[in-house]
Parts: structure tokens; sequence; C-alpha cells
């Protein structure tokens, strides 16, 4: 698949994801990266762009995202280690960041032919990039509807150059609530984002555009792993509006996608496998 094919570019970080405890594995992950994987899982054209190590862990990232369907002509092979996240879970399936190394990926800048490339796909996911602000609007005027994951932040944080060229900008208040989750999205918007978007772990998700808030309750589950389910919610959600699907059924669509992530081990497409039962 040519990028220029592609509905969704992903544009930042990437890293390994070491599983300690019941789930010891180690596993293709990282917010970006993440999001590419659950489009192209869905049936949709993504391309990723990031910088993994010239070590055994950046050929791993590179390997899984050829053959899970993701375009990786756009990733940068650096001297240097491959990101690295030490994962452990407890009891529920919840997990915890015990480690996290973000490797040569934490010094990957977009560049002029990286912005046209990327802008020749439907959408732009950025996610962990710090010069996002510096090209969104150069990644716009070519014409790419733009999406950015600013993880978690307290309402009144979000960057102002990056939200007011993006058509979706989304949060995450694991610990929030309803009323909080609301204020972060409309303050998302009131700073130019056409639509904000909160994801409240088992509380649901939010979401804001003009003058009005939508919830959406989480979609029960038995939970296996949490990791990415957020990536996830963000890929069906994108999903949702690239096939022109209505704010609320948008929402619906990312509940589902990261609620159906929730029953897997990490987000390359591995279901709970012989080697984990084991």
């Amino acid at each position: 698949m040519a990028v220029g094919h592609a509905d969704v570019a992903c544009i930042g970080d990437n890293c390994v994801d070491v599983y300690v405890g019941a789930f010891a594995s180690e596993r293709a992950g990282g917010n970006a990266l993440n999001v590419a994987f659950e489009l192209a899982r869905a049936g949709y054209g993504a391309a990723y762009f990031g910088a993994v190590g010239d070590d055994e862990r950046g050929r791993l990232i590179l390997e899984t995202a050829r053959s899970r369907g993701v375009d990786t002509d756009g990733v940068v092979v650096e001297p240097g280690p491959t990101g690295v996240t030490v994962v452990e879970h407890d009891r529920t399936g919840e997990r915890r960041f015990v480690e996290e190394d973000y490797g040569v990926a934490a010094e990957y800048r977009i560049d002029e032919h990286t912005a046209r490339t990327a802008a020749a796909a439907r959408w732009v996911h950025l996610a962990r990039q710090p010069d996002a602000a510096d090209w969104a609007g150069a990644l716009a005027a070519r014409g790419a509807r733009l999406s950015a994951d600013f993880g978690e932040h307290a309402a009144g944080s979000a960057p102002d150059p990056l939200c007011s060229r993006l058509g979706v900008a989304f949060f995450s208040l694991p610990s929030g609530d309803l009323d909080a989750a609301a204020a972060l999205a409309a303050d998302a918007v009131a700073r130019g984002a056409v639509i904000g978007v909160v994801t409240l772990g088992a509380r649901g998700s939010v979401a804001h555009c003009g003058t009005r808030s939508w919830h959406q309750a989480a979609v029960p589950v038995d939970v296996v792993d949490t990791l990415g389910a957020g990536d996830a919610f963000i890929a069906g959600f994108i999903a949702g509006l690239l096939d022109d699907e209505e704010l609320p059924a948008a929402l619906l669509r990312g509940a589902q996608a990261g609620a159906d992530a929730c029953t897997r081990v990490g987000l390359d497409d591995s279901p709970l496998s012989e080697e984990v039962q084991a």
C-alpha cells in the first residue's frame, strides 16, 4: 500500500511493550503505532511515521507493523535503542507502567518530505510528537484532516497552537468525572478544535462540538488487558468520522473498539495466545 492511498497516516511514538508477570512477552506498541494497528485491523489503509532503533526491537516493530498491513515506508531507522515500556497488570487486567524509555523515537521530528507524504492520506493523526504544532498548519493546508492525542491533561492545558488546527483533539482523564471531561472537551473546542473528545476509562467518554456535549458509556466486557484501549478508541472514532457517521455513532464506535481491545493482549492483533495461557 502506497502512503498516498492510505486512509490515515499516524505520526509519533512507538515502543516495545515488555510485559512482565502473567502476560510475559514483548509486543510492538506505542500511542501512534497502536492507532495504525487498530485502523489496519478494521480494514482501513494505515501508514505509520516515526523512528526505531537499529536493534532487534526495532526490527520487531517493523516486522509486526508490516505483517499487520501497516505501511512503514515513513519509518526511519536510527542508530540507538528502540523505545521500551515495561508493563505489569493487576488482577483486573488494568495496566501499570513500571518503566518508560522512548529511545530514538524521542528525537524523531517531522520534515518537509514527511509532511508532504503524510498529508496525501485522508487523515493525519499525531501522538507524542513534539513538533506537531509546528507542522499542523502545513499538513492542514495540504487538505488533510487532523487529530492529535494529548494524553492525560487537566482542563485549560490544551496547547493553543495545535488545537486551533485540529478536527479532533483527544484527551484522557482516567480518574476524572463527567463534568471535568465535558469541561476539558469544551475547552479544546474553545481553543479552536472542531471536536474535543475525552476518554474516562470505565466511565466512558465525552465529546463536545459547537455548543453541545455527548456522553458515551463504556461497553462492558471481560477485561484481559487495558493497555492500548484508549488508542483503540481513537482509531474507532476516526474510522467513524471517515465513514461520515454522526458524532454519537463515532463515539459508540470508539467505545466498542476500546472494549474489544481490552479482551486482547496488546494491540498488535494478538489474541490471548497459547504463550500467554501457558
